[in-house]
């Protein structure tokens, strides 16, 4: 928003600069003639002729801006409501909002309490309900000064719970929360898209949270605002780290939610670390994968894949993983990644026939099993072979030179354990143990069909078997 409200000055400043050279261009007129007329003048009577503006020469019928100035009204006018708070909008309406504001806690005690022995009062009532006459209150200031409940809502609809959580002094709000908790106040209200537990997130309150947390009847660390936020995904996205770590040190706290818009608290955390220096950045993405393990990257690979080789020179070779295993290094040491944003394993199975069965024809499965049996010490061209399996006229089959997939002894092994990386990533993730994965395996098999190549392809482009579709059908 800095760009904007540099934007708002300058349009003010430039404001300014008119109204004195209007003003001095009206002194100026005092001293001559009626009928005396400059450029400047001319400017200013066009100017004052012309008819007053309304909102209509700026929004069009959808209330859509239609000038930027416009479009800069709207946009600053956002995000001063994005960044108001219950603790900074509005609150006249209602005293005891009013109070908590204030940090008047005898104030917010009297009004909790009067609202208290009403409520017993009312559940102790007999019925029928007596006779007497009714309290009338006679004018609107009596109405306002009447007793409330402590989750009663003002006119923003806010409880006195949020404004509370939202202010900016840690004891002023720990002890405001304190009184209202133990007058019944409900944590879990949303108000405006979120609860007060959010509020205490958002400000860092971590005691004020504790205190909410302990006195609910119900489970409230995982509650969902407007937008999907759990109360760690707020803390996440204003940087608060203690009260992330005191959430997550409870042990009941759904560590990878998403918010809404598929957010995780990595994902929180980077909208913050994007207003961060570079060295405030790598201390709070170091922080934060110490604090949740489970969102680092599982990096998986396996010295097999390296036993698959091609004619040379060919670009799908060995030394694929080789290089991508240097440059991550090279990556770690440049400082520009840390080793605690890996999880890096070589354990993992090859896949079973069984997994393969799941995406390919047994006929072309049998093909590979056969060869890998056959196939001696130097590598042989593996799409001239398939198409010859499959019945493809020999002048219509790719010669040998021109292959672009190749077999060796260690091809279907290297095949078997990168489909088995798949596999395995697929099942960490989905389990939560890791954020994301990344399986550093050879072949690839992104091009791998049913029967080998995919129909109407001339190859399955140095592929064996399709990894990702082995993947999938082991879900």
């Amino acid at each position: 928003m800095a760009p904007l409200e540099r934007a708002r000055g300058e349009l003010d400043a430039l404001e300014r600069v008119v109204a004195v050279a209007v003003d001095d261009l009206i002194r100026d007129d005092d001293d001559d003639d009626d009928d005396a007329t400059t450029p400047a003048r001319a400017a200013l009577t066009v100017k004052t002729t012309t008819r007053a503006t309304t909102r209509d020469d700026f929004f069009d019928r959808d209330g859509r801006a239609t000038t930027f100035a416009a479009a800069l009204e709207e946009e600053l006018r956002d995000a001063r409501g994005r960044r108001a708070t219950p603790a900074s909008r509005d609150s006249s309406d209602a005293p005891l909002h009013d109070a908590v504001k204030r940090g008047d806690a005898d104030a917010v005690r009297a009004m909790t309490g009067r609202a208290m022995e009403t409520s017993a009062r009312a559940r102790e009532a007999s019925w029928p309900p007596s006779k007497a006459a009714l309290n009338r209150i006679g004018s609107l200031g009596d109405c306002r000064d009447a007793t409330r409940s402590a989750d009663a809502r003002n006119a923003n609809g806010d409880t006195a719970l949020a404004v509370a959580c939202a202010l900016e002094d840690g004891r002023r709000c720990e002890e405001m929360v304190k009184i209202l908790m133990d007058a019944g106040a409900d944590a879990s209200a949303v108000s405006n898209g979120m609860a007060p537990v959010h509020w205490a997130c958002a400000l860092g309150h971590r005691d004020a949270l504790a205190r909410m947390v302990d006195a609910s009847s119900t489970s409230i660390v995982n509650l969902r605002a407007e937008d999907g936020s759990t109360p760690l995904l707020v803390a996440a996205e204003h940087g608060k780290i203690e009260v992330m770590r005191w959430l997550l040190e409870r042990g009941d706290v759904d560590a990878m939610a998403r918010n809404a818009r598929g957010r995780d608290a990595l994902g929180a955390l980077g909208a913050k670390m994007r207003r961060q220096s570079q060295s405030a950045k790598s201390d709070l993405r170091a922080e934060i994968f110490k604090l949740i393990p489970s969102l680092r990257l599982a990096f998986l690979s396996h010295p097999d894949c390296e036993e698959h080789v091609s004619f040379k020179p060919h670009q799908e070779s060995p030394e694929r993983i080789v290089a991508i295993l240097a440059e991550l290094q090279r990556v770690i040491d440049r400082g520009e990644l840390a080793m605690g944003e890996l999880d890096k394993t070589s354990t993992f199975d090859a896949a079973e026939p069984s997994d393969i069965l799941r995406a390919h024809d047994e006929n072309y499965v049998r093909v590979l099993a056969e060869l890998s049996d056959r196939v001696g010490q130097t590598p042989i061209a593996f799409t001239p072979y398939c198409q010859n399996h499959k019945g493809v006229p020999e002048k219509l089959q790719k010669t040998a030179e021109n292959s672009d997939t190749f077999f060796s002894p260690g091809t279907l092994q290297a095949a078997l354990r990168a489909a088995g990386g798949v596999i395995h990533a697929v099942d960490r993730v989905l389990d939560g143990k890791n954020r994301s994965a990344f399986v550093c395996c050879r072949p690839p098999g992104h091009h791998a069909g049913i029967n080998g190549a995919t129909e109407g392809a001339p190859s399955s482009g140095f592929s064996i078997l399709n990894n990702a579709m082995i993947g999938t059908c082991a879900l």
